[in-house]
């Protein structure tokens, strides 16, 4: 699964990003040869997001969400809001669960 975080400035999700890897390197039921997690800031999304399957966005740049989906969907692209509690505790495994909830 192709994941793309999104914020302000890239920095906040750079620091989810590694944790995800992190916890796709521990759990037995993730493949780590099956993931592709990346962050970037608002400006560098249109550039990088036929990469992904799934785009989410940080809670603070939630009000993005239908302009990108408009942009996003048209092209398979799911597009969702990192849950508020997830990602201020930097629950990595729920920000993965909510990704992958978001394909099935």
């Amino acid at each position: 699964m192709n994941i793309l975080l999104v914020c302000a400035m890239g920095a906040s999700t750079g620091v989810m990003v590694n944790k995800m890897k992190k916890k796709v390197q521990e759990k037995d039921e993730f493949n780590e040869d099956e993931f592709k997690i990346e962050a970037v800031a608002t400006e560098e999304l249109k550039d990088r997001v036929d990469e992904f399957e799934v785009v989410l966005l940080g809670p603070q740049i939630r009000f993005k969400e239908a302009e990108y989906k408009k942009m996003c969907e048209p092209k398979g692209i799911k597009v969702g809001v990192i849950d508020s509690r997830a990602y201020g505790t930097m629950n990595a495994e729920a920000v993965l669960n909510q990704a992958a909830d978001m394909v099935k």
